[in-house]
């Protein structure tokens, strides 16, 4: 994608960035349940977990408190509305799922705790591929037409500024 703003260039990189996890999260709960004492496993359930808390939860709140004032303002209320209503349903997933991260890190799955962890696993990776993609047909594209110059430079240091 040919993008002429660092904040759409940002927001397009996470955007490639967590299909690829989401891909690599469907791809893990499609499979026999894991040991958690494998460093390939562990080191996913980690890697998972910190996007999740720290670049989903902060991506969100960007888009929430600096990006969608501006879709308002220029009148693509629609736009912000459609994403926070997806953001309303997905973090709260997202976090769930982190917090199951963090019981099966330390104490392993069961049988239960797998079939629970495949069932989030499964839903937050769908809904979170399906909003990135929205946003890459709708936000990022948008933005990148509406954002001044000096206002992109604003937003970009800022939302690298509070990663």
């Amino acid at each position: 994608m040919d993008l002429n703003t660092r904040t759409a260039r940002q927001l397009h990189d996470e955007h490639v960035a967590v299909i690829a996890l989401m891909d690599k999260l469907e791809e893990f709960v499609g499979k026999d349940q894991p040991d958690t004492t494998d460093s390939q496993v562990s080191n996913f359930l980690g890697d998972l977990k910190v996007v999740i808390e720290g670049e989903v939860t902060n991506h969100f709140k960007f888009e929430e408190e600096d990006l969608f004032p501006i879709l308002n303002a220029e009148g693509d209320g629609d736009m912000s509305d459609l994403l926070s209503e997806d953001h309303e349903v997905i973090l709260p997933l997202g976090l769930e799922l982190a917090a199951a991260i963090n019981v099966v890190r330390a104490e392993g799955f069961t049988t239960e705790s797998w079939q629970s962890f495949k069932q989030y696993g499964a839903e937050f990776s769908d809904r979170l591929r399906d909003h990135a993609s929205k946003e890459e047909i709708g936000l990022v594209p948008m933005l990148d037409e509406l954002l001044e110059a000096d206002v992109d430079a604003s937003l970009a240091t800022k939302y690298i500024d509070n990663r």
